[in-house]
């Protein structure tokens, strides 16, 4: 699942850090990435948090690829904490997903929108 957001205070790792820790309370397959390097707030909770194994912190290297790695290690969940305005890497995250949550913003102010990419659960395993 990918959290993505066109503008930042949008709770885009409050968010990921809230799914990743309800999962875990299911799975011991849980994985995430954090994108949002400048900032790196998911990875700061992580570390702060001793570095568990569940969730555990992914070092990517190449999206696709780490996605496909932790398929073929069957995670039940990823989820990708996205940065602000690198709409490439944002892209390759959403076509990687099985389900996207972004915040949308209008000139009416911002709001959340979800985005359903489609699924996996089928062959992938990912919900």
């Amino acid at each position: 699942m990918t959290i993505a957001a066109a503008k930042g205070g949008s709770c885009k790792s409050t968010c990921t850090i809230s799914l990743a820790v309800r999962a875990s309370d299911e799975t011991s397959r849980v994985a995430l990435f954090d994108l949002n390097g400048d900032q790196g707030d998911l990875t700061k909770w992580w570390k702060l948090r001793g570095e568990p194994r569940n969730p555990r912190l992914i070092e990517v290297e190449h999206i696709s690829r780490d996605v496909e790695v932790l398929r073929n290690q069957k995670f039940d969940w990823l989820l990708i904490d996205c940065p602000l305005l690198d709409l490439d890497m944002i892209e390759n995250s959403i076509l990687k997903s099985d389900a996207t949550r972004a915040e949308t913003c209008s000139t009416q102010g911002c709001g959340e929108g979800r985005i359903n990419a489609g699924g996996m659960d089928g062959g992938g395993g990912y919900r």
